[in-house]
């Protein structure tokens, strides 16, 4: 059944106190002025058994072809809340060193048996805002983006502004999106060859996975995205099918926009030699079911929320041409996309 959501007006006259065995998101979608909540049962499920109901899914990064979803119980149109961290997460950081010596050893890699691979890392930043502060914040700076904030005890406390279609749906009409290559918004430079190449693998890879599915579509780009203080190159895809979602996920995620290629290889190369476990970050997530839409996101520019501590993820692909002191600056610029936000409350 359809839920509705329950319009509280431009400011939410419904103060509600959001609690730690509560599971619950906060979320809007881009170019959206007014915000959602949901709030229910969480449960996890296999990817190709997805719900038939309204709801939310969250899908880790090494996902063993599971998800995690929300169930549709509460929804609510721009509340007043207030929800307060009281669990302490650790997950490991990586030291600029390690990283600088990882960045090397894949360089090595891409000469011998990867096309691209993604080293990520995760840095952390005292902080004393509200998490609900923090999520109207990065509303207000990535209109653009897909913004959320949610909680669970099976997972903890996450926010995000995201730019990164993985799959939207309306009906039976899809469009998805290549997107690589990272540069500051006052770069005047020219997009190098190494970023055009990264850009270019992923869109070769969507093409591919959508031609295997016999899928006819329509590509446009690559160009310019902006996303806060940073541009990406970004191609997008639409097209009409009616194959089930869960079969066009299951062929796209993990693009080599946040694995690399060949996608299996590279996905085992990572997880062994990141200290730390992705969990849901480059996983993707988003409302599903809603009136026949899904909008479902790749998990980036996130972060996972401690007590007074906060935690960035952040990576960036590694090819041949790759100069680890320049890898090492773009995951930088990448984390200032939240943290400026983080710094200003």
């Amino acid at each position: 059944m359809q839920i509705d959501p329950i319009d509280l007006g431009k400011e939410g006259s419904l103060e509600m106190q959001l609690k730690q065995e509560d599971s619950f998101v906060c979320y809007s979608s881009p170019g959206e002025v007014q915000f959602r909540l949901i709030q229910g049962k969480v449960s996890e499920i296999t990817l190709d058994q997805i719900p038939e109901v309204p709801g939310f899914i969250i899908s880790r990064f090494h996902n063993d072809n599971k998800a995690f979803f929300i169930q549709n119980d509460l929804n609510l149109l721009n509340p007043n809340f207030e929800f307060k961290v009281t669990a302490n997460p650790n997950p490991i950081e990586m030291s600029k060193r390690d990283y600088l010596e990882i960045c090397t050893n894949y360089i090595e890699r891409c000469d011998i048996d990867l096309e691209k691979i993604i080293l990520s890392r995760v840095s952390s930043a005292p902080y004393k805002s509200n998490p609900e502060k923090i999520f109207h914040a990065l509303r207000e700076s990535y209109p653009n983006a897909f913004v959320y904030l949610i909680h669970s005890p099976q997972f903890g406390t996450w926010l995000g502004a995201t730019p990164e279609k993985l799959l939207v749906r309306k009906n039976t009409c899809f469009s998805t999106m290549a997107l690589a290559g990272t540069k500051s918004i006052e770069s005047a430079a020219e997009w190098t060859e190494k970023e055009r190449h990264e850009q270019h693998l992923v869109t070769a890879y969507i093409s591919q996975q959508l031609n295997k599915l016999g899928i006819h579509y329509d590509a446009k780009g690559p160009f310019d995205l902006q996303a806060g203080n940073v541009v990406h190159l970004c191609t997008t895809f639409e097209f009409s099918t009616d194959l089930k979602r869960e079969k066009i996920i299951d062929s796209l995620h993990p693009t080599p926009a946040v694995c690399g290629m060949p996608r299996e290889l590279a996905k085992r190369v990572g997880k062994s030699a990141e200290p730390h476990d992705r969990e849901l970050y480059c996983g993707f997530l988003g409302p599903i079911n809603q009136k026949g839409t899904d909008d479902l996101f790749v998990n980036l520019r996130c972060i996972k929320l401690g007590v007074d501590r906060i935690y960035f993820y952040a990576g960036g692909g590694i090819t041949k041409d790759s100069v680890p002191e320049e890898e090492w600056r773009e995951t930088k610029m990448k984390v200032a996309t939240i943290l400026g936000v983080v710094e200003k409350l």
